[in-house]
């Protein structure tokens, strides 16, 4: 199975010789472009959201030219996803898993998003880079991501409620994370303003991520 295309450029020193050590960019919030992903068709619920990752090389389509929407996501992929979408540098500490090969291709894209704090290993002295993103570990991790961009997510991570009326089935390490990006902000109107791509419950937090599902909260958060 193929593994998408790595964006065109991500900060982290060594990635890519050609340029000079920049500095973090975080992607602007502009209007989407228009791209060619055969299936992403016009008027699918993550139309918009797949064309604004696609502008800021936040996410890559295939070899084949797929973008594949429905298709899950891997944890080495998330982590490629977390830096650039924050401008990740390698750590000054480096961080050794029995189950990662120093001259893998995600290896540095671990060692960034371990470092910065957004993922951690699995136990044992694993990362199973492997490993599919469920939705609950998605929503964390972009949660927490959130808070760093945005202030006024930041002051509500702080202020989580004791009672957050999050689903049960949602593991207690994510409830808060899932309350501050479906129940915490309101809209113009002080109406709830949900950052996810779907109510709670109406998502299986153990079920994995797909591609479409993260492209869609990026966008969210972001736009």
């Amino acid at each position: 199975t193929s593994r998408p295309r790595p964006p065109v450029y991500i900060p982290i020193a060594g990635i890519d010789s050609s340029k000079p050590d920049p500095k973090p960019e975080r992607p602007e919030t502009t209007p989407p472009v228009p791209m060619s992903y055969p299936d992403i068709q016009t008027g699918a619920w993550y139309h918009d959201a797949v064309s604004f990752v696609h502008s800021k090389s936040l996410m890559s389509g295939f070899d084949d030219g797929s973008f594949r929407p429905d298709g899950t996501i891997t944890r080495a992929e998330f982590c490629a996803l977390l830096c650039q979408a924050m401008g990740l540098r390698l750590p000054a500490q480096a961080y050794h898993f029995t189950d990662v090969a120093e001259d893998a291709w995600y290896n540095v894209y671990i060692q960034g998003a371990v470092g910065a704090g957004y993922m951690n290993g699995v136990g044992e002295g694993r990362f199973d880079p492997q490993g599919l993103v469920t939705h609950e570990q998605m929503i964390t991790v972009l949660g927490r991501m959130s808070a760093e961009l945005n202030m006024t997510l930041r002051s509500a991570s702080q202020a989580v409620p004791a009672q957050t009326g999050v689903p049960g089935e949602y593991s207690s390490w994510s409830q808060p994370w899932a309350w501050l990006l479906a129940k915490s902000q309101k809209n113009v109107f002080g109406r709830p303003l949900n950052l996810l791509y779907n109510d709670l419950e109406y998502i299986a937090p153990q079920a994995p991520s797909t591609r479409g599902e993260t492209a869609q909260v990026l966008y969210n958060i972001y736009y």
